[in-house]
């Protein structure tokens, strides 16, 4: 078992096999994608439903690497359906897309393996407040309310004279700016 404070360990991106060729590639990449959105964003919800409507609102709305390849590997799939094919006759041009995307997967998953579980299970958290309409301050209160975050410093021999409010509201003003880098749109 993992320790909030260990670094975020994400199962590897699956590579293209010739010998599988590309359905099933696109196959095991989609569900590669649900397995890494459960590993860097299925935490701390409060039941299993709320957890599935935020993977349905990450899907519908995040330009996250994982989701743009779900969306683009349903909506390949759909097209080619309809012209009463499947994904064996995805294009070259559609698979290039795809590739592109997973250039893209390649260097977020990096960027969060560099972190811990207890800050991806934070930032988790401030995504779903924030998606939700929650300001900076109101998510930073929530955070404090359900002791995600300490309140005051506990390694103090005083921690009432050491309050990290301050220090909470500009973490989750940094988080909220990552998440503008992805186009997350929030609810009005």
């Amino acid at each position: 078992m993992s320790k909030s404070t260990d670094k975020v360990k994400i199962d590897p991106i699956p590579n293209y096999d010739d010998q599988k060729g590309i359905a099933e590639y696109l196959k095991d990449l989609n569900g590669y994608c649900l397995t890494f959105h459960n590993q860097v964003k299925y935490v701390y919800f409060d039941s299993e439903e709320e957890g599935r409507r935020f993977w349905h609102y990450m899907i519908q709305n995040s330009s996250e690497p994982q989701y743009a390849i779900i969306r683009q590997i349903a909506f390949t799939k759909q097209l080619l359906k309809e012209a009463g094919k499947d994904l064996h006759s995805a294009s070259g041009e559609v698979v290039a897309q795809i590739f592109a995307l997973i250039d893209d997967l390649k260097k977020y998953h990096t960027s969060l393996t560099s972190i811990t579980y207890q800050a991806i299970g934070i930032r988790a958290l401030v995504e779903v407040y924030w998606s939700g309409g929650l300001s900076v301050r109101e998510i930073t209160d929530k955070l404090i309310e359900i002791k995600v975050v300490a309140e005051y410093d506990p390694t103090k021999d005083k921690p009432e004279d050491y309050p990290l409010y301050e220090n909470h509201l500009k973490n989750v003003r940094r988080y909220i700016e990552s998440l503008k880098d992805f186009d997350v749109t929030r609810a009005e």
